[in-house]
């Protein structure tokens, strides 16, 4: 968020933040473990409740306003967990859950993730008429070529349930590391 700030008038932002996707999957995952319909009540209570903080920061009290509306949505939105504004939106929520639900099971997770690759591009197909900007913003940020995931299925059938070989931290460092840096070249061209 300070690149943003520093960076305001270029009107590139760093939205990236899969972290906080992450924890609304395991958020998901637990509930979809322990399903208790109490559980699913508080989860969808947070989702509104911060869904409403994130448009009255953002919307009325302008907090850490960019020149664009969806940089601060993006980040209060990481900041509060909220499925709309965490990187690709409710749709990873769903793809986490596809990939948990189907975690012992080729068969299902070929179905369920090329089924959803094609209900993607279906999507897109119906809501790229559309000429609201939210829409494209906020649900749909990437709909123009995320269709194309159905291609890394192959890949994710190569998987064996074993752990790798304990490169974690590295990858911690690198995401967040690669993206600033790509972030600080495209601003440096401007």
């Amino acid at each position: 968020m300070v690149l943003n700030q520093l960076f305001d008038y270029t009107y590139f932002y760093i939205w990236n933040n899969f972290f906080s996707s992450l924890f609304v999957v395991a958020v998901v995952v637990l509930l979809l473990d322990n399903f208790k319909a109490k559980n699913l009540f508080f989860f969808i209570i947070w989702q509104l409740s911060t869904l409403i903080l994130c448009l009255v920061l953002a919307e009325k009290y302008e907090v850490l306003r960019l020149s664009d509306a969806a940089g601060t949505y993006y980040f209060l939105g990481s900041v509060f967990g909220n499925i709309l504004f965490v990187e690709g939106t409710f749709l990873g929520v769903v793809l986490g859950a596809i990939f948990y639900l189907t975690l012992s099971n080729r068969i299902n997770l070929i179905i369920l993730y090329s089924s959803f690759s094609l209900c993607f591009y279906m999507l897109h197909l119906k809501v790229s008429n559309y000429g609201n900007p939210v829409i494209h913003t906020y649900l749909f940020p990437f709909a123009d070529y995320q269709w194309m995931m159905v291609f890394a299925l192959p890949f994710l059938l190569l998987y064996n349930g074993n752990r790798g070989i304990g490169l974690k931290y590295i990858f911690y460092i690198f995401y967040p590391l690669h993206l600033i840096i790509l972030y600080l070249l495209a601003v440096s061209r401007l």
